[in-house]
């Protein structure tokens, strides 16, 4: 049985290399990241924000006002650099239902805040209830009183590329924290969660993925097309490890049966029909899945 449940594995685990390859070979592909760091715009009344605690001294020795205010800027979420607004989104719902520490800068002085990203934020408001952008300067405002002529006020770009033994840990990393965000972002879903944008489909198929892939190419590059790789990869990984009849999962708990009977094996005309029905359902799974992709497409 062991050897059995060691070749069922292969597959799982190989795919599980290739993300982990194909991650590092990512973080070694020169790229440009945006430094217009993350301020935040307007804080939600009752929103965990609001209500944040504040910890250490303004430059002038005075105590900060307690919970996050527009214009601080956010600078590291749980020890993670943030140094875009992508950033602080991807972190946020990287740690979404825990107490989050965050480094701001309010003043020219250097805080901490501890603020909880919520499972289920009321309508309109996302996990810990703020509106960011990148910090900008206007001249002027319109007869509306919106500001116009707004110029970025930190437009600038970094190169980035790292060398392998660099890259391989920020790999493993990476797929570590793909895998996190979307238990996390499959968890909101079920939730039924109002942060979550309606037209983002929850699974997609072939057609799906190829849509995508062509979007990536045209608009974002071949970096990004490696990294949409290395999830696909980590992702097939993951699926084929549940025990479904028919995936490797689901021949490896036949396995593991066996073992825990004995060394019993379950008939192989039972076994071969639990495939056979399992599979079956598999194909229905992906044909209705394309045809909502399709349906997306053509709308």
């Amino acid at each position: 049985p062991w050897k059995r449940l060691t070749v069922m594995g292969a597959g799982v685990v190989m795919n599980v290399a290739l993300a982990l390859l194909l991650f590092t070979i990512a973080f070694m592909v020169p790229r440009e990241r945006a430094l217009n760091l993350a301020q935040v715009s307007e804080v939600m009344p009752g929103s965990p924000a609001s209500m944040a605690v504040i910890t250490g001294t303004l430059r002038d020795g005075t105590e900060p006002a307690q919970g996050l205010q527009p214009g601080d800027v956010v600078m590291e979420v749980n020890g993670r650099e943030v140094r875009n607004v992508s950033e602080l989104i991807f972190h946020t719902r990287r740690f979404i239902g825990e107490t989050q520490t965050w480094v701001i800068t309010r003043a020219s002085s250097t805080l901490e805040a501890e603020l909880y990203a919520r499972w289920r934020p009321p309508e309109g408001q996302g996990p810990t209830g703020i509106r960011v952008g990148a910090p900008t300067t206007c001249s002027g405002v319109d007869e509306d009183g919106n500001p116009i002529n707004c110029q970025l006020r930190y437009p600038y770009t970094e190169g980035l590329s790292y060398p392998f033994w660099e890259a391989v840990p920020r790999g493993w990393q990476a797929m570590i924290d793909a895998v996190i965000v979307t238990k996390n972002e499959i968890q909101v879903r079920v939730n039924g969660s109002s942060g979550v944008a309606p037209d983002q489909p929850l699974l997609s198929g072939p057609v799906g993925i190829a849509s995508t892939t062509g979007d990536i190419v045209e608009e974002a590059g071949w970096r990004p097309l490696i990294e949409l790789a290395a999830l696909l990869s980590l992702s097939l990984a993951v699926f084929n490890a549940l025990p479904i009849p028919a995936l490797d999962g689901g021949r490896m708990f036949f396995v593991v049966v066996e073992m825990a009977r004995g060394g019993r094996r379950i008939s192989p005309e039972k076994e071969g029909f639990v495939h056979l029905v399992g599979f079956s359902l598999l194909l229905a799974g992906i044909v209705v899945i394309t045809f909502f992709d399709i349906s997306r497409l053509i709308t």
